[in-house]
């Protein structure tokens, strides 16, 4: 019986174990381009940077961004054709109201953009700096930083950066469940 029961907790832990292992953070980075205007207060089209509160995003009429270069879990972006560009939100950067899920969309990937800064004061030409998480199948959510830069003097190119950060050395949920269920296991195997 005494058997029968250290048999059972074990598989017991074994199961639970197995089920915390956290998923994979997203690693890489992805360059992104496309067009955009500078939208002042009154909801009007800028070409002073210094006026612009928000930006609108502009690829050929559309809100999309076509994926320049790509590396680590982002690799193989850069082939999607022109039909299956990027998806990419207007926002207000002066004060972002609230967090912008999905903010961009490309294959897999979403982006929720949730802090965002200006670090220019010129007068033709926009410096964002962002934080957020970045989501995709397979993967956790991932702290990332995002910058974007572009020329205000009409219908402007942006470049888009998104990175993904690695956060090593702060422990995970699932190892800390894994490190408890060991420790449990210690104890309950001296009352067996």
């Amino acid at each position: 019986m005494k058997y029968f029961k250290r048999l059972a907790l074990g598989g017991l832990l074994f199961a639970v174990a197995a089920n915390v292992f956290a998923l994979p953070l997203v690693s890489g980075t992805m360059e992104m381009s496309g067009s955009f205007y500078a939208i002042d207060a009154s909801g009007a089209r800028t070409s002073n940077a210094n006026n612009a509160i928000a930006i609108d995003f502009d690829f050929f009429g559309m809100d999309k961004f076509r994926v320049n270069s790509a590396e680590g879990d982002f690799s193989g972006l850069e082939t999607v054709d022109v039909s299956t560009l990027g998806d990419i939100k207007d926002f207000q950067f002066a004060s972002l109201p609230a967090p912008i899920s999905d903010f961009w969309v490309v294959d897999k990937f979403s982006f929720e953009l949730k802090d965002v800064i200006r670090t220019n004061s010129s007068s033709s030409f926009i410096d964002l700096v962002g934080t957020g998480v970045i989501t995709a199948a397979g993967f956790a959510g991932t702290d990332a930083t995002w910058t974007l830069s572009g020329d205000t003097s009409g219908g402007g190119v942006f470049s888009w950066s998104a990175s993904a950060e690695d956060v090593t050395g702060v422990p995970e949920p699932g190892m800390l469940a894994l490190l408890s269920i060991g420790l449990i296991g210690l104890g309950l195997r001296k009352k067996f």
